[in-house]
């Protein structure tokens, strides 16, 4: 893998990439002719998906430490990670057939960026094929695909 793509490995965005975010940085996406309603709802979806994301974390952190009820914590969290991994699912699927190739054709140097390897967890299979699993056995299955409930796609 190029070590500039390497998400655990790089210090930043490869220069190509900063001179683009530089053009049209984060706050300009909003207001921009031609992006703006697609932009907008977007960025609406990656705060969600952080906001979940973090309460999801700090469940399961509450419950390691056993500052919470088993029972009560799989009842809440269990439904809340199926519906993440689910959406989050759903929105890959949306930017990859949508977004990023309505913005690549508006900026063709954003190509390198898009079809990077491990841009995302989910193209590292070291990293995702293990959710599915621990959703599995949250929810009382084996981690192996039997006897959990509510995971939905959750090695997608």
């Amino acid at each position: 893998m190029d070590v500039s793509f390497d998400l655990d490995a790089r210090p930043g965005l490869p220069e190509d990439l900063k001179l683009l975010l530089e053009k049209y940085p984060r706050e300009s996406w909003q207001g921009h002719p031609n992006i703006e309603g697609t932009a907008r709802f977007w960025l609406s979806r990656h705060d969600m998906f952080r906001e979940l994301g973090n309460a999801l974390a700090a469940a399961l952190r509450q419950e390691r430490e056993g500052q919470v009820d088993t029972q009560a914590f799989k009842q809440w969290f269990v439904p809340r990670l199926g519906f993440f991994l689910n959406e989050l699912n759903g929105h890959h699927q949306i930017e990859d057939t949508y977004y990023f190739p309505t913005y690549q054709r508006a900026e063709p140097r954003l190509a390198r960026g898009f079809e990077a390897p491990g841009r995302r967890p989910r193209d590292d299979p070291s990293r995702s094929g293990k959710r599915g699993g621990d959703c599995e056995r949250l929810s009382g299955g084996d981690g192996k695909g039997r006897g959990g409930f509510g995971c939905g796609a959750a090695g997608a």
